[in-house]
């Protein structure tokens, strides 16, 4: 119940009355009360392990289905988005590791199965016989409920931040480990080049 107290004026604005109204709310079911406190509790565990855990205990599989583990990556600046084996070929040697994620939440753009994803990749989009010489992930969620652990970490470190929009939207991560900066879709691949170089420095 809401108590609600105030001062009720007459038409001319002169004669002033004091006005107490109650307001009684509906009461909240013990099932609905007991929902809630779960829900609350469910998103609040969810935030706390995001957040205490490292990007080297994260890991993924391959997309020819073999394990990845992010620990192997220690001292490298990580570099993840779809497609860029320019980058690949002009800093692998020197410490950068790209890691491409397929992901079929934006438009269903990519095909179903890995082996499709890969002659997708070279007969179709870039196309052209493209064939990337980066780590190429398997396909995963990156939003919702199903989003892979890696996407939720990417998108709540260091700050909380809003779901990924479309495909080509990039993460770097330093030789520390730790997330760097998040790209726009828009801000191309190529831009990138100055930070990677800051952090390839960082690391030597």
């Amino acid at each position: 119940m809401i108590v609600l107290n105030y001062k009720k004026y007459s038409s001319s604005g002169t004669k002033c009355t004091h006005v107490t109204n109650a307001i009684r709310l509906p009461k909240f079911t013990k099932t609905f009360s007991k929902r809630l406190l779960e829900a609350v509790a469910a998103s609040t565990r969810k935030m706390s392990t995001s957040k205490s855990k490292k990007f080297y205990d994260l890991a993924a599989k391959l997309l020819t289905g073999e394990p990845f583990n992010f620990a192997s990556l220690q001292n490298k600046v990580v570099l993840i988005e779809n497609v860029m084996n320019e980058l690949h070929e002009r800093y692998a040697d020197k410490g950068l590791v790209i890691l491409g994620v397929p992901c079929n939440q934006f438009g269903h753009q990519v095909r179903p199965g890995n082996e499709e994803i890969l002659m997708s990749l070279k007969y179709v989009r870039p196309g052209n016989g493209f064939e990337p010489k980066f780590q190429l992930l398997e396909k995963v969620d990156v939003n919702g409920k199903d989003a892979h652990p890696l996407f939720v970490y990417l998108k709540e470190n260091p700050v909380c931040r809003n779901d990924i929009s479309w495909n080509f939207e990039k993460f770097l991560i330093g030789p520390d480990g730790e997330p760097f900066k998040r790209y726009s879709r828009s801000f191309l691949t190529s831009n990138i080049e100055g930070d990677i170089k800051k952090l390839l420095d960082m690391a030597k």
